[in-house]
């Protein structure tokens, strides 16, 4: 799949194409026709895609098609067999490989040792990024300001003068029972909880230590006061009888 149009394009640069096929790959409207323009050599663009909306919003499409995208990608491998020879291809797979391996020992080296700072809640709607980091032994710190609900959402409710405002009781907001640090040891990432506030510094300095000299992702649970509007308290939770 090909991203680089409007979005992440000096892959592309490098590898300086004469044709993009972008599959299964919705442009969003977000470049334009000087995207392309950059990439001097490129001489057509197509799309392939399930849908009509991948094949939206591509400045200077010169085709599209609406297919299956494995079923084009396995008939695509099958024609270019046919008529070609594997090794007239060698050169051009080693400098692919060759432009990934770079970028991929660059944006870990930005990573090497940062904390990443994400909340309770959006650990739980993406928490597959905890095996990612497993998976590819990426050394992160994730450090998870834990206030047991869905803050920005309680924190609408309270201005929009809802039932919730009138009452002060939060409902559907709060996030009980949930343990940010037995999901990580699921994905096979180690993990500790902070409830002291006085030792987080020291928690922090010790936890970036592991990150660093280990070179593995750490998780920290750092718990903080329950995160609804002043005076609300959290509503007994709707449960299915």
């Amino acid at each position: 799949m090909n991203r680089s149009i409007g979005y992440e394009r000096s892959p592309t640069e490098e590898l300086d194409p004469d044709l993009i096929v972008s599959i299964g790959v919705r442009h969003q409207g977000s470049g334009d026709r000087r995207d392309i323009e950059k990439l001097k050599g490129v001489k057509k663009i197509f799309a392939i895609g399930s849908d009509i909306s991948y094949l939206k919003n591509y400045p200077g499409l010169d085709g599209g098609i609406i297919a299956n995208e494995r079923k084009s990608l396995l008939r695509m491998l099958a024609m270019v067999k046919s008529r070609y020879k594997s090794s007239r291809y060698d050169q051009r797979r080693l400098d692919t490989v060759n432009v990934a391996t770079i970028r991929r020992q660059n944006r870990r080296s930005l990573l090497m040792g940062e904390p990443g700072l994400v909340g309770d809640g959006s650990l739980y709607y993406a928490d597959s990024g905890l095996w990612t980091s497993v998976h590819h032994n990426i050394p992160l710190l994730y450090v998870i300001p834990n206030n047991g609900a869905y803050g920005i959402v309680a924190g609408s409710f309270g201005k929009s003068g809802s039932r919730m405002a009138d009452t002060g009781r939060d409902e559907g907001v709060v996030l009980d029972g949930i343990d940010p640090v037995k999901i990580a040891e699921a994905f096979g990432l180690e993990g500790e909880r902070v409830e002291n506030e006085g030792t987080l510094n020291e928690v922090m300095r010790r936890a970036l230590k592991i990150v660093q000299d280990e070179h593995r992702p750490y998780l920290l649970d750092v718990r903080l006061p329950l995160g609804l509007p002043d005076g609300g308290i959290p509503n007994e939770q709707y449960r299915m009888r």
